[in-house]
């Protein structure tokens, strides 16, 4: 398996962690990862004959802490791929990467082969039933976002702080949380490699604190700050068919808003499959436009 390195881009607050696997040769996908993964997930998903690159969002793993939105992250994808010389990329968003994903296609389409969306929100006011899964500090969050964004993120920080506890709790603790709040993902996790290396993800992506998975929040859970029928990339939809957390309804509003995209439903998936499917999604996003 490759071996991934990590390059500082930028500086101050501008300073943002990257990880690089595979051979400058190779096609390039870049991963946006889930809420509150970071950089290091790409490590899991390393094969022969592709290039992955990863960024951490500020306030996650080794990236400076910094508000940020979707149109933020995405010059801060340019600045990447300028820095690692590459001209155009595919994309892969999980979760709540997906929809920084496609808000790079609809910002820097020029710059964009193919995007990926592994069971990724839609947006929550127009997904059917999808509002009715917002409670407590998320839904006030929501409700306060347009008027005082700064309460917004406070909102959304205090409902990761049971998580990040979980996170940083032994190994089997941690399963065992995990277990219990994605029981669908049992093969996924039982799977020692897949294991280690989702959990030292999480673990990084947390290690500096909650903001970034708050402004995570902030950019995705309110209406997004950007049109999807500008991007123009082909889509690829990958969603788990017993995923409780980000249901295929998710996925079939997305396919009906984007211009060019194709559902895939993972008939016993849950919320975690893609961290066994990397390769076969790589080799979907990789193949010639």
């Amino acid at each position: 398996m490759p071996q991934g390195h990590d390059v500082m881009v930028g500086g101050g607050t501008g300073a943002r962690c990257v990880r690089h696997v595979g051979e400058a040769s190779e096609p390039v996908v870049v991963y946006f990862p889930g809420t509150p993964e970071s950089r290091l997930s790409i490590d899991g998903f390393a094969v022969e004959g592709v290039q992955w690159v990863a960024m951490d969002r500020p306030g996650y793993g080794g990236s400076a802490p910094s508000p940020f939105s979707f149109a933020t992250i995405a010059d801060d994808t340019v600045r990447v791929l300028d820095h690692l010389g590459i001209e155009r990329a595919s994309l892969l968003g999980h979760s709540g990467g997906g929809p920084f994903a496609l808000a790079m296609g609809a910002h820097h389409p020029e710059r964009v082969a193919r995007i990926g969306v592994s069971q990724g929100p839609g947006v929550y006011s127009q997904v059917p039933e999808a509002w009715e899964t917002l409670v407590g500090s998320d839904l006030e969050a929501v409700r306060v976002a347009s008027t005082d964004p700064d309460r917004a993120v406070q909102l959304f920080a205090s409902g990761f702080h049971d998580l990040r506890a979980s996170i940083e709790q032994p190994n089997d603790l941690l399963l065992a949380y995990l277990l219990q709040a994605l029981p669908a993902d049992t093969h996924v996790l039982s799977d020692e490699t897949l294991q280690l290396t989702f959990f030292a993800s999480l673990r990084e992506g947390v290690r500096t604190g909650v903001q970034g998975c708050a402004y995570d929040n902030l950019a995705w859970c309110p209406d997004w700050a950007f049109n999807l029928a500008d991007v123009t990339a082909p889509v690829e939809l990958f969603y788990g068919a017993r995923d409780t957390l980000m249901p295929p309804t998710h996925g079939r509003w997305l396919r009906q808003q984007l211009p060019d995209a194709r559902l895939h439903l993972w008939e016993s998936a849950g919320h975690l499959d893609l961290l066994a499917r990397s390769a076969e999604v790589a080799a979907m996003l990789t193949r010639p436009v």
